[in-house]
């Protein structure tokens, strides 16, 4: 244990060099030496409505690479103080790619007006007679069937008229025959009266 105590007796910590004074200021300089006066809150707000107005006045630009270029260098002459002129731009700044110069140009759009279509309800029967008429669709013929159709027509019509002519025949025979079996029976009805006419006058006295 003595030992160990005798070598922390032996290290010690080594003792830093001393600095070295710096040289003092004459008085003189320091009399002379003066802080810059900063401006007062009277000044500031007498310039800050202008900075302001300035700043309110600044043209707004559409936000693309040619608007922002705008901008910027509106900005830069409001506050520099207009020493640029109006066309004193870079000529890189001009030198736009076609997709911007389209994106700049307006896009016409057609304007589409809706008109209202008042809705008329059509009634049934010209619903009907509007697909009848549709339907109804020119029809193609050739000529020799249309031609024997023709000839075929005129046949029947004459048969139609044939036919009328034996039914007129037929009815005035039969209104005839009608007429003498009408006589036939006056006939016979006068000879039962004359039959018993006779009977009344001869029999009934024979009893």
């Amino acid at each position: 244990m003595g030992w160990f105590n005798k070598n922390k007796k032996e290290e010690g910590i080594p003792k830093l060099p001393s600095l070295s004074r710096l040289p003092e200021l004459p008085q003189q300089s320091q009399r002379n030496i003066s802080l810059p006066q900063l401006p007062s809150l009277e000044n500031q707000n007498s310039q800050m409505p202008f900075q302001r107005d300035q700043l309110q006045q600044l043209p707004s630009f559409p936000m693309s690479e040619l608007g922002n270029r705008f901008s910027q260098n509106a900005i830069k002459e409001a506050v520099s103080g207009g020493e640029k002129g109006d066309g004193d731009f870079e000529a890189d700044e001009f030198d736009l790619d076609d997709e911007e110069e389209n994106q700049m140009m307006p896009l016409e759009t057609p304007i589409k007006m809706q008109t209202e279509k008042r809705k008329i309800e059509i009634p049934s029967e010209f619903r009907t007679g509007t697909s009848r008429i549709r339907k109804a669709e020119p029809i193609f013929i050739r000529i020799d069937k249309f031609e024997e159709s023709l000839h075929l027509f005129e046949k029947t019509k004459e048969k139609i008229k044939d036919i009328e002519t034996l039914l007129g025949e037929t009815k005035r025979i039969k209104e005839g025959e009608e007429k003498e079996l009408e006589a036939w029976e006056n006939e016979i009805q006068l000879i039962k009266n004359q039959i018993e006419k006779v009977n009344q006058d001869i029999f009934s006295k024979v009893e």
